[in-house]
């Protein structure tokens, strides 16, 4: 796996470009970064001048504090029942939207912290986590009164932003302003990768890019212009000759109509590349694209190099990313595979190493 910081910054530009100077940027690294390695996107994220940070889980948090991260860090999570200590000593920034979230934060409270800054969540319309309408008042009130919390923002998680019928995110958007607009000591966030490129309104002070930071467009028809940061590479590790008729791979799904040449590639579903894709997808060898052939099983995947010339044992193969004149996308990969751009990103597998290219600014 190549891991492009440049296309990183690039894409934070494009971001920055699209909400304006007055709003600011929540560089989302959950999940790894989307599988792309949290703490060094999150490090080259701080050093392009994003100046906080979200992930969705406290050990996420620490992982980022143990890896050199000083920088505000809001985390989604849910509850902190079994983790409170932890927030409060590596100063998180916690979400909370329940009374008995925001006790369980305040009993965990070591003597003589300083207040913890938190970010009350109103569900407009998303139906997950955050407060009811009816709580939102009360809960303002209660992280008010105690001397544990400071509230630094209000937030709500939008639910459709990326399709076309734009109604429950306008209601959404509106839902969240009218409740939160005299609050203008407090900072407001709401906007996905997907309401950046479509919904403006949403932009309020502060914007929570993921999957746009990666290069990934959240809606093709407003297109941000971003860069694919992830590439993913392996290697020819063998070559075979079958006659026709014979079968390649689990189940002899596939069987040849011609004397074929068979490259083997050693990566599979273990490696986060998906099972699924059988039948449809495709890698580029010699900048040639080439069908993946048989199961893709959990170690191996075949290939056909029959109309291929010149392969041999270590030739490069590509399976996201460019070579000669095409190109392999992680949407042509979901698409192929049933899933969702975010599952292919976050599936690939620790065994798959990450190498960052870390070109000048």
């Amino acid at each position: 796996m190549e891991i492009d910081h440049q296309a990183l910054r690039y894409n934070l530009a494009c971001i920055k470009r699209k909400v304006g100077s007055d709003c600011s940027v929540i560089g989302v690294v959950k999940a790894n970064a989307y599988g792309h390695g949290a703490v060094p996107m999150a490090l080259s994220l701080l050093a392009a001048g994003v100046p906080k940070l979200a992930v969705a889980t406290v050990a996420e948090g620490l992982e980022l504090r143990e890896g050199g991260v000083t920088a505000p860090i809001l985390v989604f999570a849910g509850r902190y029942d079994t983790a409170g200590a932890s927030v409060w000593r590596a100063q998180l920034e916690p979400v909370v939207f329940d009374r008995s979230v925001i006790d369980s934060l305040e009993a965990s409270r070591p003597a003589g912290s300083s207040p913890l800054r938190v970010h009350l969540h109103l569900d407009s319309g998303m139906g997950r986590l955050g407060c009811a309408i009816d709580d939102f008042e009360p809960l303002l009130a209660r992280i008010e009164s105690s001397e544990a919390f400071e509230l630094v923002a209000v937030m709500t998680h939008l639910a459709c932003a990326e399709a076309e019928d734009r109604s429950h995110t306008e209601s959404q958007i509106q839902v969240f302003d009218t409740l939160t607009q005299r609050l203008g000591e407090l900072d407001r966030h709401a906007a996905n990768s997907a309401a950046i490129a479509s919904h403006p309104g949403a932009t309020f002070d502060w914007v929570r890019p993921g999957l746009a930071l990666y290069g990934v467009e959240p809606v093709p028809t407003q297109a941000l212009g971003l860069q694919p940061v992830m590439s993913w590479l392996t290697c020819v590790e063998h070559t075979r000759v079958i006659r026709s008729g014979e079968s390649v791979g689990y189940g002899a799904r596939w069987r040849a109509a011609r004397e074929s040449h068979i490259g083997i590639l050693p990566v599979g579903y273990a490696d986060g590349y998906p099972w699924g894709a059988e039948g449809s997808a495709q890698v580029l060898i010699g900048g040639c694209l080439v069908p993946v052939i048989g199961a893709i099983s959990m170690d191996l995947t075949a290939v056909d190099l029959t109309d291929v010339p010149e392969v041999s044992v270590g030739s490069e193969v590509v399976l996201l990313g460019a070579q000669g004149d095409e190109q392999i996308t992680v949407e042509q990969m979901a698409k192929w595979s049933g899933r969702l751009v975010y599952e292919v990103l976050t599936s690939v597998g620790v065994r798959v190493p990450r190498r960052h290219l870390r070109s000048a600014s």
